[in-house]
């Protein structure tokens, strides 16, 4: 239980989050996409912490995610953003039922599979909780990078073996985020509605059908969680170019970090997004 309250909680505070910007994002997109914010503000948080010397504990995260809702709600108040109307709701809701199932359901039932390389970020994962940036977890993180290992370090926290249920967070993740994102490109590509709807429905059908690709939502290891963030900033920076908002702008910034943090190689293909074209 402490697990999935906790998954949920960064959801929770990811779809906060990307309210910010409803105004040019739908909300569909920013329902879908909602714990990829979340997760990627604990990795920054306890990297941060771990980074100025501060003891990194719940206390101390509870403050740095406590002074981030307050930011946020002084931003939500200044833009008007907080208030939900009726098809805000309707496209809110089924997100937040549907991941709050995969929670539930892959915390019971534990799919997980694990390799060397699992094992070894889950043990460099829960170092980092009690040890922090020390020299041999520097050298692990090294090797494969922070993201994974830094929120499985609240297995630590949360007294639990390891996230069951945080891979199937970012398959669930990744599968709205690629329909709602295609729906909104093809809507905007062909006047048809129902045939974007269908064209999008047939993509993602394609996309996550196979077996590699299914696989990778049990799999603990940092290449389902590279994979989500690359396929949003690729799109959030596209859309950014076409539509002329800043808030694609944004979250393509964002998604960039967190895919840079996922993997020790990723920020170096993360400087072919930042050459102008």
């Amino acid at each position: 239980m402490a697990q999935i309250l906790f998954l949920f909680g960064l959801y929770v505070f990811g779809v906060y989050f990307g309210t910010l910007f409803k105004r040019e994002i739908p909300v569909y997109v920013i329902a879908s996409s909602g714990f990829l914010w979340g997760a990627l503000f604990w990795v920054i948080g306890g990297i941060v912490t771990l980074m100025i010397s501060i003891p990194y504990t719940p206390v101390s995260m509870a403050v740095y995610f406590s002074l981030l809702l307050l930011g946020f709600g002084i931003l939500h108040a200044r833009n008007q953003t907080w208030h939900f109307s009726r098809v805000d709701f309707l496209d809110l809701l089924p997100a937040v039922v549907l991941f709050t199932l995969v929670l539930i359901l892959t915390s019971q039932f534990n799919f997980s599979y694990v390799s060397s390389d699992s094992i070894s970020q889950l043990t460099t994962g829960r170092r980092i909780a009690y040890e922090g940036f020390s020299a041999g977890v520097i050298e692990e993180l090294s090797l494969r990078g922070v993201f994974l290992s830094q929120l499985q370090s609240a297995s630590v926290f949360l007294k639990v073996d390891y996230l069951v249920a945080l891979q199937p967070a970012f398959g669930i993740s990744f599968i709205g985020s690629f329909f709602f994102l295609s729906y909104h490109i093809l809507s905007r590509l062909i006047s048809n509605q129902r045939l974007a709807w269908v064209l999008a429905i047939l993509g993602g059908l394609a996309t996550f059908s196979t077996y590699f690709v299914v696989f990778q939502f049990f799999y603990i290891h940092n290449s389902l969680i590279s994979a989500v963030y690359l396929f949003v900033a690729v799109v959030g920076f596209w859309l950014a170019s076409i539509e002329k908002e800043d808030s694609w702008m944004i979250l393509g910034t964002l998604a960039l970090l967190g895919f840079s943090l996922a993997r020790n190689e990723a920020p170096l293909f993360g400087l072919i997004f930042l050459v102008p074209v």
